[in-house]
């Protein structure tokens, strides 16, 4: 038989006044600590970070203030034109399996939770104004994917601008041969008569 969880308490019943560990998403448990699956990480020293090379940034985002008359396909909908979503996940009552005023977005692109932000918040639908907030790791992926954007945009418009200089010069250039040719032939025009 297995040992409880707790000792001096009943298998299957949570003692009175302990809390449930937390399941953190993207972070990995330290050495010792209980997840959420009930299993002791052992042998950890230290926690290893969230994110690996390759892995996507965190771009969840909270919604909140949602009236019970919005559907969550509504919702979805809304999220959706602000960019693609991975994950959408409104919370509802255990209780009375009715959909809660607030729910989690995962986009799979910083630009869908820096859209969201500047586009729901504070937006009304129907008796509510909407709360649109992220954690501040995603507020920093946020301003790493525009000053990204910023020098992609930057690099674009020097490159047409070079190219419209290119242009400018070879119709200059093509025009400036013209009027040598033009001006040759009618020297050569004026030689023959």
């Amino acid at each position: 038989a297995a040992a409880p969880a707790f000792p001096g308490t009943v298998p299957g019943v949570r003692p009175v006044g302990v809390v449930p560990p937390l399941r953190l998403v993207g972070v990995i448990p330290a050495a010792g600590v209980v997840t959420a699956a009930g299993v002791v990480n052992v042998g950890r020293a230290s926690p290893e970070p969230a994110l690996k090379l390759g892995e996507a940034a965190p771009c969840t985002v909270y919604i909140g203030r949602i009236s019970n008359e919005v559907s969550d396909d509504f919702v979805k909908m809304l999220l959706e034109k602000c960019g693609k979503i991975s994950k959408w996940n409104r919370a509802a009552d255990p209780n009375t399996s009715k959909l809660t005023s607030f729910g989690f977005c995962d986009f799979e692109e910083p630009q869908g939770v820096w859209r969201a932000l500047q586009f729901l918040h504070e937006k009304q639908l129907c008796d509510k104004r909407l709360l649109v907030k992220c954690e501040e790791r995603a507020k920093q992926t946020i301003d790493e994917w525009k000053a990204t954007k910023k020098a992609e945009l930057e690099k674009q418009r020097a490159e047409a601008a070079s190219k419209k200089d290119a242009k400018k010069e070879d119709s200059a250039e093509t025009k400036k041969g013209a009027e040598e040719k033009k001006g040759a032939e009618e020297k050569k025009g004026a030689e023959e008569k």
